[in-house]
């Protein structure tokens, strides 16, 4: 299976744009951050919070996994955690939260929520905390195993009988 099958949060932003072409003119309509970000699978926790799963679940689900597939967990000491695969390794960062919102590190703790810090970098490369994630939050990891699950479900209908 191969990342283009899946459907980034790119992808969604230009379906939410309402990109038209007409002839060899490209028109667009213009449509706010907010009605995108509003179509995000992003948006329902279900897809991407998985608080009772540990590190080392958290990277054999994401091994293999297109880049910028991510879920939020708790760690060891019962804060959050941020794991994603990036350039084909699972990476995890500790999710801090403070008297001044939730984020990653003095001055990113601006988040009022977990959602809010998700929302955020659906859009925003986590390069501007730490510099070898160069991705975006792109595809939270129940969507890819629900789509994996759709597959494999198509191609055992598509087998023939055994004989």
């Amino acid at each position: 299976m191969t990342s283009n099958e899946f459907t980034s949060s790119d992808e969604y932003e230009q379906e939410a744009s309402g990109i038209i072409s007409n002839g060899p003119l490209l028109r667009t309509s213009v449509s706010s951050s907010v009605d995108i970000v509003g179509t995000l699978p992003h948006n329902q926790d279900v897809n991407w919070y998985f608080p009772g799963i540990d590190r080392t679940c958290a990277e054999r689900m994401l091994t293999d996994k297109p880049h910028g597939t991510f879920l939020v967990r708790r760690s060891h000491d019962n804060r959050h955690a941020l794991s994603i695969s990036c350039n084909g390794v699972v990476e995890h960062c500790r999710i801090e939260e403070t008297s001044r919102g939730i984020g990653f590190a003095e001055p990113y703790n601006i988040y009022a929520n977990l959602k809010e810090l998700v929302l955020h970098y659906s859009q925003y490369s986590l390069e501007e905390y730490n510099d070898k994630l160069n991705t975006k939050l792109a595809h939270p990891i129940q969507v890819i195993l629900d789509q994996e699950q759709h597959q494999s479900n198509s191609q055992q209908r598509q087998q023939p009988p055994h004989l």
